[in-house]
């Protein structure tokens, strides 16, 4: 759901080696907010939304059609965990919310659930009531609302990321345009670029810092928090590269541009910003984010272990892959030790093997209950974090300056009608 469901489904098949196979060197991939470009190397990799400087004939295009979720063994290894949460029933996970969010997983993976624009049009329209009752009420609660129950939806499984993150944008926009509430395409170009450079330095903070030292819960949904910031932060920057798609700054100065543009359009400079801040964005998503659901998503903690010991080489240490994949750092303290805890003959003799037909364990491990246990302990010694409260404030999705503008201006309507 980082993104939605069927996108999460062909990256396990691909780590699995099966379904679409990114090469060495260029790759090119569909993008519902435009083509992303993936380069793979031994020694790095990297995503960006700008066509690399390279004949087009030597992009490999991974572009096909993604399979019906319900074909996918990621999708039958999730519905065999979702059962085994429906047996123990017991919160956060109750029988009712797991059969909830497997049903808004199916909903989320129809093709045109984004075509349609229903959903959209629905939470678009629900923001704009919102905030019209906040500017009559004079309640600045109310007007961050909609944006924050984009997120809440988000992280209670309720909308996939992609959707999420175009919801956003736009509500994060038109909450610029506080109090006329226009379009996206009115937004000031400035705060956009102050939101775009807000969501890409949580994006940052929150996986390059703060989950580091975080429980496995907290861990991962600050990352998965994570995606949907640096998604909208992504699509933001593509609302604003629309907007000025009739300026041209090689054929333009800035004073012709802002001219132009009502006298708020972006420098050059600025401009520069925007594409460099949603391709950090892109990045921070692409190497920290998505890749850490992956292994979750198919192994047991025990069975990530073995995986990444069989799959580690001379060119990618154990330690290298773990990295890669974002492992949580209570699991990962266990692969120092991992030598004692598993029978080497057995994974060297060929026995561990995974197959996209048999997500199962194969039992080749030693000790197994001695891996959980001491990955549990590890993880209970790192810290609580309450995301839904951390949201409110410093993770916010809203820009701290575009926030004290639109209370500035509520404070100041709030003024002039006690004057009046």
């Amino acid at each position: 759901m980082i993104i939605n469901p069927r996108v999460g489904a062909g990256h396990a098949a691909s780590t699995l080696g099966v379904g679409r196979e990114y090469h060495l060197g260029w790759n090119k991939a569909k993008h519902k907010c435009g083509d992303k470009f993936i380069f793979i190397s031994p020694e790095e990799g990297k995503t960006t939304s700008v066509p690399p400087d390279v004949p087009p004939e030597i992009i490999h295009d991974v572009s096909g059609e993604l399979p019906e979720l319900s074909t996918t063994a990621l999708w039958h290894l999730t519905q065999e965990l979702a059962q085994k949460l429906s047996e123990v029933d017991s919160e956060p996970y109750s029988r009712e919310r797991v059969a909830g969010i497997m049903l808004n997983i199916l909903k989320a993976s129809e093709p045109d659930l984004h075509s349609n624009g229903k959903i959209m049009d629905e939470w678009v329209h629900r923001a704009f009531k919102t905030m019209e009752q906040a500017l009559q009420e004079k309640r600045v609660d109310m007007l961050l609302k909609p944006a924050l129950e984009v997120v809440k939806a988000y992280l209670n499984f309720e909308l996939p990321g992609d959707l999420a993150a175009e919801i956003l944008a736009y509500i994060l926009s038109i909450q610029c345009n506080f109090p006329k509430f226009g379009q996206p395409k009115t937004t000031n170009h400035s705060d956009r670029l102050k939101a775009i450079d807000h969501l890409t330095s949580v994006t940052y903070r929150l996986l390059r810092k703060l989950r580091a030292n975080k429980k496995v819960t907290p861990y991962f949904e600050l990352t998965y928090l994570a995606g949907l910031y640096a998604q909208t932060a992504a699509v933001l920057a593509v609302h604003e590269r629309k907007s000025g798609e009739n300026l041209d700054p090689r054929t333009m100065t800035d004073d012709e541009i802002r001219a132009i543009s009502g006298g708020i359009g972006l420098s050059s400079s600025e401009r520069a910003r925007v594409d460099k801040l949603a391709l950090d964005a892109e990045e921070l998503f692409a190497h920290y984010s998505a890749p850490s659901f992956v292994l979750p998503a198919l192994f047991s903690p025990v069975e990530t272990l073995g995986w990444i010991i069989t799959k580690s080489s001379n060119l990618k240490s154990a330690m290298d892959l773990a990295d890669y994949y974002c492992v949580h750092p209570g699991l990962g303290l266990l692969l120092s030790s991992s030598s004692s805890l598993y029978d080497i003959e057995r994974l060297n003799s060929g026995l561990f093997i995974f197959d996209i037909s048999q997500l199962k364990s194969p039992s080749l491990f030693m000790h197994s209950n001695e891996i959980i246990k001491n990955y549990q302990r590890n993880s209970d010694s790192y810290e609580s974090f309450d995301v839904l409260e951390a949201i409110k404030e410093e993770e916010s999705p809203i820009a701290p300056s575009n926030k004290e503008t639109m209370l500035l201006k509520m404070l100041a309507m709030s003024i002039g009608c006690s004057m009046s």
